[in-house]
């Protein structure tokens, strides 16, 4: 906000002294506002301040609303279904939860109670079926999407009968020029069938560098792509990666990614708007589907101090559930061991950054709020942020990080959870109530 000169004098000389008293109290009051605002902008770094469409966040800004989170339903195990390891999961309009849970039955479907209903596809090389354990599914109106990156394909089904309705072709030789030397990390459906792809770039020639050796130059690219696998040779975002570390592994060389360095975050709403953060700051930004940026949002957010103790936990941590993960995969509990080894005695001797991030995850429910989850200093929990459209904050509550909140729709959000005797996990579904 600007200062304005005003112009109090000249009117005053014209009106009486009841008058000139009312004014001078009108325009004191307004330049304490435009004061206040000036130290607002102060407090901006310096960077932001040439962003437009820029909303801050007051660092000591109170929700609107009050959030009550209830338990509702569980999906997971039933007397003839056993499921350990659950990968992605989906809802769609009806309340139906989707999700992967490796093994060969593909994508398991419930009903909005908790009812195992069947399984989409299975584990193999022809149509409807996935060479991974593990595809990334994803429901867009009426469609579910599974997204195969091992085979180049995405398998598009019916929501409503659960047939296959076609096979999608990602030709990773159909690429620009300047992605020679990235590969697709990710695919991301949006409105109309269309896809969003994200692509990272292969570190070559590590291997003669010594262990410890930081890259923090990586770049995320972000090109839309047609319904029929075809990418559109216009870059619609840039982001920075996550910087990675050179270790070793097996006798083998190469980068490590750890927790604590700030990462991209990126989500699509159901109206094909773009929302992108660092995760270092409490900045998010929404871009149109093209790639124009149109508003951003910024908290000044208190960064957590980290230490080499914490930095260990949260590895062991991560690295646990990895192991659930691989073993899916056929990468037995003795290989991760050692590479949990291997990134333990990497973190003890490099040098880390000061503090951890301020975000851990972004996300868009289907009435196009944000959920922005923040890091804490106790490591155990996550305080959660709603925020609007236009970046008002409606609610915010504390959630274990354990529970990691994986999906919010249709007035609930639903969450992983792991049973620590077994180490069984579930989708337990939980009631959002605002008022």
């Amino acid at each position: 906000m600007r200062k304005r000169k005003i112009q109090v004098p000249v009117l005053m000389n014209l009106l009486s002294s009841n008058h000139r008293y009312q004014i001078v109290l009108v325009s004191l009051l307004i330049l304490l506002t435009l004061t206040n605002c000036s130290s607002q902008e102060e407090k901006i770094p310096e960077p932001l301040q040439k962003l437009a469409n820029l909303t801050v966040i007051p660092a000591d800004i109170q929700p609107k609303n009050t959030i009550q989170i209830k338990r509702d339903t569980s999906y997971g195990s039933t007397n003839d279904l056993l499921i350990d390891h659950i990968g992605t999961i989906a809802v769609d309009d009806s309340g139906r939860v989707y999700f992967t849970a490796g093994g060969p039955n593909g994508i398991h479907v419930f009903e909005p109670d908790g009812q195992h209903l069947t399984h989409i596809g299975r584990k193999g090389q022809g149509p409807g079926e996935f060479s991974s354990a593990y595809p990334a599914i994803h429901i867009f109106s009426d469609r579910l999407f599974a997204v195969d990156l091992r085979a180049y394909r995405i398998s598009v089904f019916s929501v409503g009968s659960l047939n296959l309705i076609r096979t999608v072709s990602i030709n990773p030789t159909n690429q620009i020029k300047a992605l020679d030397d990235y590969y697709i990390h990710q695919i991301i459906p949006e409105k109309g069938g269309t896809f969003l792809v994200s692509f990272k770039k292969f570190l070559r020639e590590v291997s003669d560098l010594p262990e410890g050796t930081k890259i923090d130059t990586l770049t995320r690219s972000y090109y839309p792509m047609d319904k029929e696998g075809r990418l559109i040779p216009k870059q619609v975002l840039k982001i920075q990666d996550q910087p990675v570390v050179i270790g070793s592994v097996f006798q083998n060389i190469g980068p490590v990614s750890l927790n604590f360095f700030s990462k991209p975050l990126v989500t699509v709403s159901n109206d094909g708007s773009i929302y992108a953060a660092h995760s270092k700051d409490f900045l998010i930004k929404k871009y149109s589907p093209d790639g124009e940026c149109l508003r951003a949002f910024y908290h000044p957010y208190q960064n957590v101090s980290l230490t080499r103790e914490t930095a260990l936990e949260s590895s062991n941590a991560s690295m646990s559930r990895l192991i659930l993960a691989m073993s899916g995969e056929g990468m037995s509990e003795s290989m991760i061991q050692t590479m949990m080894n291997s990134r333990q005695r990497l973190i003890r001797q490099m040098d880390l950054p000061p503090n951890w991030p301020a975000l851990n995850d972004l996300m868009v429910d289907d009435e196009n709020r944000l959920w922005v989850s923040t890091i804490m200093n106790d490591q155990k929990i996550s305080q959660w942020w709603v925020l609007d459209q236009n970046g008002k904050l409606m609610a915010r509550f504390n959630w274990p990080r354990s529970k990691p909140i994986e999906v919010v729709k249709n007035g609930y959000m639903y969450t992983r959870e792991t049973e620590e005797e077994t180490g069984l996990q579930t989708i337990v579904k939980y009631r959002i109530e605002m008022d």
